[in-house]
């Protein structure tokens, strides 16, 4: 679209347009005013008269017209250089553990797994889609944990990356098995550091307890309530929602290599989860359904806006040269006109 950096110069658009019509009346009165031979009717102004008698005035105000539009400074912005407004950073820490293959959601009769549900109902966040806002000036970042946690995207205003890498999330291979809460949250604060955000948060989308399982020769893991605190002295809130309720043993196909275990959901740690949320100024809920789920997410987007002022451009293609171009065009066919035989059609140019 076209914008206009100092469209106060429009308003001479009304003088021009005067200008012309009373040019052409003045004209007009001039030839009427011709002496006649004695019973010669009086010519009309209209038809080829009337064109032969303002074209070359019109040709000379609409270019003055053209230089006044050039005065506004037309433009049309480079897409490719959009500056947004300074929003949050935001972390989506998704837990891929294995009870996160639970069908626990139904959507017009299909059934979902909580990681499905998880994953469905992000990418409504992120794109705006029904009741959401979106998110266009927000950098958005993903991690993925399990036993360990995994960087899939930094905070980045590239949105399709974003999307492309909650789709490509899948359930932990099983020799990972394990959930460590502590150092997913450290990970994402670590992501978070480099950002200048006005505002940082972290989602936290869990199933159950902080388990992680031990593994020889490492460090051991950080208490999930140890990060929390950290996340609260470096100004980051952390929203925890637990995503599914039942616990129980069920049944799972190993994708590689075609065993079948039968690993155990156990119940979530809400006590955990809500003191995670209440340390840095967060909000801790439990979504049960998918209704419950996307009223949570809405509720998120309501509680974390996203900034809603305009997105400016750095570059701009300036529309100045080719309109000033078209009025010495103009201004050139006038003078043709002038001097040519437009003379001999009738018209007194002046």
């Amino acid at each position: 679209m076209v914008e206009f950096a100092h469209p106060v110069w429009l308003i001479a658009l009304l003088f021009v347009a005067l200008g012309w019509v009373l040019q052409v009346r003045a004209a007009r009165a001039r030839l009427l005013s011709v002496p006649l031979a004695q019973g010669a009717g009086r010519p009309g102004f209209g038809g080829r008269a009337a064109l032969v008698w303002t074209l070359p005035v019109t040709a000379r105000w609409l270019a003055l017209a053209l230089l006044v539009v050039g005065l506004a400074r037309p433009r049309l912005p480079d897409r490719e250089t959009r500056i947004y407004p300074k929003g949050i950073a935001l972390v989506l820490t998704v837990d891929t553990s294995l009870s996160m293959v639970v069908r626990e959601f139904r959507v017009a009769g299909e059934e979902l797994s909580r990681l499905e549900a998880v994953k469905r109902v992000a990418e409504r966040f992120v794109r705006g889609i029904g009741r959401f806002s979106g998110r266009t000036a927000d950098q958005i970042g993903v991690v993925s944990f399990a036993n360990f946690p995994d960087v899939r995207c930094p905070p980045t205003l590239s949105h399709g990356v974003v999307l492309e890498e909650l789709q490509k999330l899948r359930p932990a291979p099983v020799q990972e098995q394990g959930t460590n809460i502590g150092d997913a949250i450290v990970a994402a604060l670590d992501l978070l550091d480099g950002t200048d955000a006005r505002s940082k948060v972290i989602v936290l989308l869990t199933d159950g307890v902080n388990e992680p399982a031990p593994v020889a020769d490492a460090p051991p893991p950080i208490e999930p309530e140890q990060a929390a605190r950290l996340a609260a002295r470096l100004g980051v809130r952390i929203y925890t929602i637990g995503t599914g309720v039942w616990h129980g043993r069920f049944w799972y196909r190993d994708p590689d290599t075609g065993v079948i275990h039968t690993p155990e959901a156990k119940p979530m740690d809400r006590r955990l989860l809500r003191e995670i949320a209440t340390v840095t100024g967060g909000k801790f809920w439990v979504a049960d359904e998918m209704d419950r789920l996307e009223a949570i997410w809405e509720e998120l987007d309501r509680l974390e806006p996203s900034p809603l002022a305009p997105v400016v451009y750095r570059d701009y293609y300036e529309l100045f040269p080719w309109i000033g171009w078209l009025a010495v065009g103009l201004l050139a066919l006038e003078l043709v006109m002038r001097c040519t035989g437009w003379r001999m059609l009738g018209a007194p140019v002046r």
